[in-house]
């Protein structure tokens, strides 16, 4: 499949800088993502500090069109060599440490998707909340299912303790959700619910900012 992403060039000005920025956030580089991280190493101060505003300003521009929607850690660091799995066609299989946490719009949580193939009509992820992370009310398009595995999830002011179970119907809103010590969900919603490309536009950018504020600022 033919990439849409841009070709590399070395910038020679401030505004040449920002529009690199821009597409650094918005598509990548394709095959040469290397030459892109070539050049911000070596990048002056200057260069490097008016990166990192416009990436930061894509981002917030984002947020500002993104609905919320967002992950404590399982503590999967500690990852062991995999062992093959044959199971039929058919069948997925993922090892517990496998697959990334997709940072969400919502400060202090992650999801990371385990299933979200279009013919099933629905998505299956973990979610994952810190102490004090908040979703904002929302609307659900479909059904939406969640089993909290750890730590508690107050819904609509109503608190789930690990191993409840709750079911929200199509067509119907949620207050919000909220989490005072931080847990982990299992979430299996309709794939109308879930805005992917957002979510990984998001998870994009910020991961980005990250790094580049960690070679800026150390």
């Amino acid at each position: 499949m033919k990439s849409n992403r841009q070709k590399f060039q070395r910038p020679g000005n401030d505004d040449e800088v920002r529009e690199l920025a821009h597409l650094h956030a918005t598509e990548g580089f394709a095959a040469d993502e290397g030459k892109f991280l070539d050049w911000l190493d070596h990048a002056s101060e200057r260069e490097q500090v008016i990166f990192t505003e416009e990436v930061n300003a894509v981002g917030m521009l984002s947020l500002a069109v993104v609905a919320p929607e967002e992950a404590p850690a399982l503590k999967l660091d500690a990852i062991v060599a995999p062992v093959e799995k044959n199971f039929p066609p058919g069948f997925s299989y993922r090892a517990k440490d496998a697959g990334a946490w997709r940072e969400l719009p919502v400060k202090g949580s992650r999801v990371k998707e385990l299933s979200d193939e279009r013919s099933d009509g629905f998505t299956v992820m973990l979610l994952e909340m810190d102490a004090g992370a908040r979703f904002p009310g929302h609307h659900h398009h479909g059904a939406e299912q969640v089993y909290l595995l750890d730590g508690d999830l107050y819904s609509d002011g109503e608190e789930l303790s690990p191993g409840d179970f709750l079911r929200a119907a199509a067509d119907t809103h949620h207050g919000g959700l909220y989490s005072q010590k931080g847990c982990h969900a299992l979430i299996i919603t309709a794939q109308e619910n879930y805005p992917r490309k957002s979510v990984h536009l998001y998870d994009r950018l910020a991961k980005g900012l990250r790094r580049v504020r960690q070679k800026v600022f150390g």
